[in-house]
């Protein structure tokens, strides 16, 4: 697979995580909710979340190939 799809895939997966988040109330496990260290916290966890995606999406899709090779050529 494409690099380039890759990071694509990547992209995607963390600002659907981001967009995701933002439904949570995590504000209430903070102190100081607009803070910061709240922003920081909120773009790691889409990134970690976003990376795990990609790698399911990614794994899913490898896994595709490898069972139907005759479809995909």
């Amino acid at each position: 697979m494409s690099h380039i799809a890759y990071m694509v895939v990547a992209w995607c997966s963390v600002l659907v995580c981001w967009w995701a988040l933002g439904a949570c109330k995590l504000h209430s496990w903070f102190h100081a909710p607009g803070s910061v260290q709240a922003r920081v916290l909120h773009l790691v966890l889409a990134i970690v979340l976003g990376v795990h995606v990609t790698s399911f999406v990614m794994s899913f899709v490898h896994m595709g190939y490898v069972a139907m090779p005759d479809r995909f050529s």
